[in-house]
């Protein structure tokens, strides 16, 4: 072989031992993450699980007042199940 073949032999192993692409493949950097969407559907996530009386302040609209009278003082007892 000659010193040509070999150095271009050597520099192409090089770079597959290093990871760089010799085809021209350029890796591309990951999408930009939207953190004011994700704040905005967590929080209307919050707004939509909270049980209890609907609050007036709330932007779900589909949403009605959750819970019931269960769990209050004057309730009766639950029936023990066997």
């Amino acid at each position: 072989m000659t010193a040509t073949l070999l150095s271009a032999l050597s520099l192409i192993t090089t770079l597959a031992l290093l990871g760089i692409p010799s085809s021209g493949v350029h890796a591309q950097a990951a999408p930009a993450f939207n953190y004011a969407e994700a704040l905005q559907k967590a929080i209307w996530f919050y707004e939509a699980q909270q049980s209890g009386p609907k609050p007036t302040w709330t932007r779900v609209s589909w949403r009605g007042d959750s819970g019931g009278p269960a769990g209050r003082a004057t309730d009766p007892p639950a029936p023990a199940t066997r």
